[in-house]
C-alpha cells in the first residue's frame, strides 16, 4: 500500500504542516480544519501551515513595497492585510469553481453509475467505472472513495468522506439515500433509477454548497419539496425506512 493512498485513508489524520511547532499550533485552533476541508475541495495538494506561511510572505511583501513608495502607516497595513488574504482569496476561487465543475458534471456520473448496477455489476465495481470514465474533478473524488474502500476503509465510511469533500446538497442526498438502502435493503438499481429520474432535470442547476445558506431560493425549495415528498411516501410504506434519516448524523445534515 502506497503512502498516498494511506494518506488519503487516513486523511484526518495528515499534518497542517511539515513544521512541528507550528502543526502543534495549529491542531490546537479550530479553523485550521476548515482550512484543510477548503484546501481539499479546492484540489491542492497544499498543506495549510505552508499556506498561511505564504499568506505572510506576501502580506510583508506587500506591506515593504507599500511603504517604500507611500509614506502613510495605514496604506502600508491596507497593502499588508490585502497581500496576506490573496493566497486564501485564490485557494477560495479554486475551490468554488471546482464544485461548480462537480455538480455540473455530477448528473453523467450518476447516470453511468445507475447503468454499471442495473447491468449487474457490484456497487463498488460501478464507482471505479465513473472513476475511470468521468471527467474532473469528478473521476478524481469517486476515485478516492474507490480506493479508501478498496483498502480495508468501510463502504459507509467511503461514502461519508465523500459527502464531506464534496458539499453539495445532491452529494449528501445520494449518500443519505445509499446508507438508507444499506440499512433497510432494497434494489439498489431501482433506487439509483428513482434518484436519476427525479433530478434529472434539475440536479445540475439545483446543487448548492451545503455550507451555503440558500434559504428562499427557488431550487432549494424545490429540492426540499422533492426530498420531503419522498421521505413522507416511504414513511407511510415503510416507517422504519427513512428513520436512519434522523437518527444518521449525515441525514440530519441533507434535510
Amino acid at each position: 500500500m502506497c503512502p498516498w493512498t494511506l494518506t488519503l485513508i487516513w486523511s484526518g489524520m495528515k499534518c497542517s504542516s511539515s513544521v512541528p511547532l507550528l502543526n502543534r499550533l495549529m491542531m490546537r485552533l479550530s479553523w485550521s480544519r476548515r482550512l484543510k476541508d477548503m484546501i481539499t475541495q479546492a484540489g491542492m495538494k497544499t498543506k495549510p501551515g505552508k499556506l498561511l506561511l505564504f499568506s505572510g510572505v506576501t502580506g510583508m511583501a506587500a506591506y515593504v513595497v507599500t511603504s517604500f513608495f507611500y509614506r502613510p502607516f495605514s496604506a502600508a497595513l491596507v497593502a499588508a492585510l490585502f497581500g496576506a488574504a490573496l493566497p486564501i482569496a485564490v485557494v477560495s476561487l479554486k475551490r468554488r469553481s471546482r464544485l461548480r465543475q462537480f455538480e455540473q458534471r455530477f448528473p453523467e456520473a450518476l447516470d453511468l453509475l445507475g447503468r454499471a448496477v442495473r447491468a449487474g455489476h457490484a456497487f463498488t465495481a460501478g464507482v471505479e467505472m465513473v472513476s475511470m470514465e468521468s471527467p474532473e474533478p469528478v473521476a478524481g473524488e469517486f476515485r478516492i472513495t474507490f480506493e479508501e474502500q478498496n483498502f480495508g476503509l468501510p463502504l459507509r465510511d467511503a461514502l461519508m468522506n465523500m459527502a464531506e469533500r464534496v458539499p453539495l446538497v445532491d452529494m449528501r442526498f445520494l449518500v443519505t439515500a445509499l446508507l438508507v438502502q444499506k440499512e433497510a435493503g432494497g434494489n439498489l438499481a431501482e433506487l439509483l433509477g428513482r434518484i436519476i429520474t427525479r433530478h434529472s432535470g434539475t440536479l445540475s442547476n439545483s446543487s448548492r454548497s451545503a455550507d451555503q445558506d440558500g434559504a428562499g431560493t427557488p431550487d432549494c425549495d424545490h429540492s426540499d419539496r422533492a426530498a420531503n415528498r419522498h421521505a413522507d411516501s416511504d414513511e407511510v410504506v415503510n416507517p422504519s425506512y427513512v428513520q436512519v434519516l434522523f437518527d444518521d448524523p449525515l441525514g440530519a445534515k441533507a434535510f
